[in-house]
């Protein structure tokens, strides 16, 4: 389960499913990303989700 989500500052991705997560961050403009992916459950998803959202617009800026 997942989607893609254009906001005004990024681009954004984030999936989970069977035991994994996926997370990704794209600068507006394309030049920087960061993507996490995990094989294991984890319990702090909607925390991760905003710090990838924090630290995309850190390097946005």
């Amino acid at each position: 389960m997942g989607g893609f989500y254009n906001f005004v500052s990024f681009k954004s991705c984030n999936g989970y499913g069977y035991g994994f997560s996926n997370f990704v961050r794209i600068s507006k403009d394309g030049s920087n990303a960061i993507i996490v992916q995990t094989n294991m459950p984890i319990k702090g998803f909607f925390a991760l989700r905003a710090t990838m959202n924090k630290l995309i617009l850190g390097l946005s800026n």
